[in-house]
């Protein structure tokens, strides 16, 4: 009977005073192998993030990576050449147009004025020379009637000769002038702009300004010699002026002693110094016709 008495109960634990047991005094348990190897879940979790799904416009599948400037995988350009542009713009790249190469100058028709004006101002001279041979006729007649050799009537008829002369040699000048300023305002306008000190209409306006007039003209045709490339030297073009202006200066200085003469032998002087001025007139033409001939040919090399 003794052998299947029961065991005592084992002791309580001790309790807080205030009736819960004692945690500093309750037996310690062994920890379990799965604390030891599986850490507690956080008491708040975040929850799983849902799969995201492609913006609009992204690849579904990995890409391969870019190679950056420089890699060996980036493709290179070649090295332009020494002048060349660093990126030769493609066509219709730009909507502006390409800037256009500057047009040569447009040569105007020489030959037919240029012939024109060299045949006037050749019987502009005739004309002159014709009227060298009446004046002499009228020196001698004023003689003549000083003396009293002849009369009135041969004066008269001196008179007559010369007026008749006089009108067509003017006609024919004038003729030739206006030939001239048609062929120099082409030649003017068929030279480079830069070779000119003034424009085409500057070279025909020139003549008829006062004071100008007296080396403007020259200075145009020098610059047309000098744009044409023309064979006239400085002693042909200088020449020419200084007999236009000579002769010019001798037909007003004639005019006006003609104007005031009132005696035979201040008549008979006015006369000489017409005659002088026609002579520096002809010699003006022979050297106004060779620089026409020239230029005209330097600038309008056809059938000479």
């Amino acid at each position: 009977m003794s052998d299947l008495t029961p065991p005592p109960p084992p002791p309580e634990p001790p309790r807080h005073p205030h009736g819960a047991p004692d945690p500093a005094a309750a037996p310690a348990e062994p920890p379990t192998a799965d604390a030891q190897t599986t850490p507690a879940p956080p008491a708040y979790a975040p929850p799983p993030a849902p799969p995201t799904s492609p913006l609009y416009g992204e690849p579904t599948y990995p890409q391969p990576s870019v190679p950056v400037y420089g890699d060996p995988g980036y493709p290179q350009m070649p090295v332009p050449a020494y002048g060349a542009p660093a990126h030769p713009p493609s066509p219709g790249q730009f909507a502006y147009a390409a800037p256009v190469a500057p047009q040569p100058v447009g040569l105007r028709p020489l030959r037919g004025i240029g012939a024109a004006t060299r045949w006037l101002i050749v019987a502009s001279a005739v004309a002159t020379l014709i009227a060298i041979a009446t004046e002499f006729w009228g020196v001698s007649s004023l003689g003549a009637f000083s003396s009293g050799l002849v009369g009135i009537d041969a004066l008269q008829s001196y008179d007559a000769v010369s007026l008749l002369l006089a009108g067509v040699t003017s006609l024919i000048t004038i003729a030739a002038g206006v030939c001239w300023l048609i062929w120099q305002h082409r030649a003017a306008s068929s030279v480079p702009p830069a070779a000119l000190r003034r424009s085409p209409g500057w070279h025909v306006g020139s003549w008829f300004i006062p004071v100008v007039a007296w080396w403007f003209p020259f200075q145009n045709v020098k610059d047309i010699v000098r744009g044409a490339n023309a064979p006239v030297s400085g002693g042909l073009l200088g020449g020419w002026w200084a007999l236009w202006i000579a002769s010019s200066l001798t037909y007003v200085i004639s005019t006006n002693m003609t104007n005031a003469a009132e005696t035979v032998p201040a008549l008979s002087a006015a006369i000489s110094v017409a005659i002088a001025g026609d002579v520096l007139w002809i010699a003006a033409a022979a050297l106004a016709w060779m620089v026409v001939k020239r230029i005209t040919d330097a600038l309008d090399p056809g059938a000479r």
